[in-house]
Formats: structure tokens, sequence, C-alpha cells
């Protein structure tokens, strides 16, 4: 039996996704496998995802990569402790996750001090309308009250 996909309406937004850049972390934990775990689990909580399952990788000589599976998606990391930088992504399906909690826990916990987000509409739909992306970069860190965040989400003008 042939699964019979549901046809997307124009404005059909399944999910958003938040490409997160995090540099000049200063954290000396960075390079801790179950540090960086335990700090994207703590993301998934504060965000009020429901956790399924975890998994993470530590290079030789340094270096994370790791994956927190959610009902709602997934949040994912890769470090490079060598540059203080850190490629985060947070993709969420549905309106009960609050992606931007995960993205401030994380900044917060890695020590960022200058960051990039870009939000993309996930779905067919958002494509064809030309809704894939927007980007902003900021300095300091990602809090309840930057700007950066609130612009990627699109809840005000943003800017850095």
């Amino acid at each position: 039996m042939a699964i019979q996909p549901l046809r997307l309406d124009p404005i059909t937004v399944l999910g958003k996704q938040l490409v997160i850049e995090l540099f000049d972390c200063v954290d000396q934990r960075f390079d801790d496998i179950q540090w960086i775990e335990e700090s994207m689990l703590e993301a998934a909580r504060q965000a009020n995802a429901t956790i399924i399952t975890s998994a993470f990788h530590k290079f030789s000589p340094i270096g994370i990569s790791g994956v927190v599976v959610i009902a709602e998606s997934h949040l994912a990391i890769h470090t490079w402790p060598e540059y203080g930088y850190a490629a985060v992504d947070v993709f969420t399906c549905g309106d009960l996750l609050d992606g931007a909690q995960a993205v401030r826990v994380l900044s917060e916990r890695l020590g960022s001090r200058r960051h990039l987000i870009s939000s993309m509409d996930r779905g067919l739909g958002g494509h064809r309308l030309g809704l894939l992306s927007r980007s902003l970069a900021g300095n300091g860190p990602v809090d309840e009250d930057s700007p950066t965040l609130r612009w990627a989400l699109g809840q005000g003008t943003g800017g850095a």
C-alpha cells in the first residue's frame, strides 16, 4: 500500500529551524563530552521538549558532535574548541517548544561572546513563498532581551 502524501497549502509551515553560530566561547569545559551533552539536554528541558534519546561523540584530539532527539524534532551541536566555536541546530515542529530558550541556555553555558542566528521556516509551502531564511549577527550573550533572537524569530526588528 503506497503512502499518499498530504497536499501542503502554500502558506503551510511544518517547523522552524534555528541555525546558531556561537563564537568566542570561553567556558573551560567546552571540550568535555559529558558537560556538552548535559548542556544540550538542559537546553531541551528548558525549551519544554520531550527528550527521546541523545548521542554524542568526542573526536581526537578535540571536538564534539552530538544530537538530542526530541519528539518535536532535534537539537544538534558540533564544537571546534580550538576556535571557541560551536555550530548549533534547533529544529522544532509545532508550537509547544520554545526554541529561543534552548538558544539562550546554550549561549550562556558555552560562554559565547558573539553569535549569528538564522531562522528558517521548514515545509514546502514556506519555501514556495520565499520564506526560506533570515539571519542576523550580534554581540554579547543571547538572552531574553536579545534583539538578534527576537528578530530571527520574527518578533522584532532586531539589530546587534
